[in-house]
């Protein structure tokens, strides 16, 4: 139940994060190349999702393999907050890039730069 309450939290969580960060994005470029960010968006999503359940899976397995193996539950405890650590250190991160975005105001957008 618990594991499902995280999943459900996480899940929440990237939810409200995904379209903000899009839209963030295409405010960023006049509107001749929102189709263009947009894709690279969704692929950089894409690509961000499998390398970094891959890094946080290998952290999770070393940290788990280091506290004694899957049949200590402080193991898994331990690889968990590992991960937990991982992505909270990646939200930041996310929100500093987020910041640095340039931003195109509305009046500029018809200019076609």
């Amino acid at each position: 139940m618990l594991t499902a309450a995280a999943c459900f939290v996480v899940g929440l969580g990237l939810g409200l994060v995904a379209n903000p960060s899009l839209i963030a994005a295409q405010s960023s470029v006049d509107l001749r190349r929102r189709g263009v960010v947009s894709g690279t968006n969704m692929l950089a999503r894409s690509v961000g999702s499998s390398i970094g359940v891959a890094v946080y899976g290998a952290i999770a397995n070393a940290v788990i393999a280091t506290g004694g193996g899957p049949q200590h539950p402080s193991a898994i405890q331990a690889g968990s907050v590992a991960v937990f650590i991982g992505v909270a250190a990646s939200a930041v991160l996310l929100v500093a890039c987020t910041v640095l975005i340039p931003h195109v105001p509305i009046a500029d957008e018809g200019r076609g730069r």
